[in-house]
């Protein structure tokens, strides 16, 4: 009985440090592997798929004017495009507005597929052309590293198996959707963002940048969303407080 009761704990102990394994280590190396298997054009349609689900519910059209649009697009395809790594990967630049709560809000996130969404706060509190392009660098960091496949390859790691295997489009779109919301609210890994400063750092050195141009911008961004944000919660906190204030006033009535 000891045997059999010492044979069933010790295969409990490797099974859970098996699975323990697989999820540290073996599900971020099998994401990473699948993510650089699958062809340019799966990341192509789940970047197109995940921006129409974006201009659905979380974009609004842009507010900046066609020519600072074509001056931006211009200089990113004569100073900036040839550090892609990547001859198949087509960068393409898009200017949308983006607001919460009646806030307009600053980000820039890219898309498997090489389409890099620019919102107008994030070009309205650059303060130079080194900025925006410094963040350009970063968000091309994620496409050629292709972290957002690999992100969705860990979230969604058998879904991504079957369509590498059986090249199944059904399940993309289902995908797209989920990357759309996770780019919207900036969910990428440390690891991923760390990676994304290197490939930035190296470019910006190799054209000239000041790296303190980087900085700079993601501190005025950090800034002034935490001020958006403290701004809201006060609002929402005298919202709710007059909202007591009736209910109680209306008990009194009663």
């Amino acid at each position: 009985h000891e045997t059999k009761m010492t044979s069933v704990l010790t295969m409990l102990v490797i099974t859970v440090v098996f699975v323990f394994s697989f999820i540290k280590w073996g599900i971020p190396w099998t994401s990473q592997t699948v993510a650089h298997a699958l062809p340019q054009q799966t990341g192509e349609f789940i970047g197109h798929q995940s921006l129409d689900f974006m201009d659905r519910y979380f974009l609004e059209p842009t507010q900046i004017s066609d020519a600072e649009q074509q001056q931006i697009i211009s200089r990113f395809k004569t100073r900036l495009k040839l550090f892609g790594d990547d001859d198949n990967i087509q960068y393409r630049l898009h200017f949308r507005d983006m607001s919460i709560g009646g806030s307009s809000l600053p980000n820039a996130f890219a898309l498997p597929s090489g389409d890099i969404i620019l919102t107008d706060k994030f070009v309205e509190l650059s303060q130079n052309d080194d900025e925006i392009d410094a963040v350009l660098l970063h968000e091309m960091g994620h496409v050629v590293e292709r972290h957002s496949l690999e992100m969705l390859t860990q979230n969604s790691l058998t879904t991504m198996i079957v369509i590498l295997v059986l090249g199944n489009p059904d399940g993309i779109s289902e995908l797209a959707t989920g990357l759309g919301t996770a780019l919207v609210s900036n969910h990428y890994s440390r690891q991923y963002e760390t990676e994304a400063d290197e490939f930035a750092f190296n470019k910006m050195l190799e054209i000239g940048i000041d790296p303190q141009a980087f900085v700079d911008i993601l501190s005025r961004m950090e800034e002034y969303s935490t001020t958006v944000s403290a701004t809201t919660d006060v609002d929402d906190a005298t919202h709710e407080h007059e909202h007591d204030d009736d209910e109680k006033a209306e008990e009194v009535e009663g």
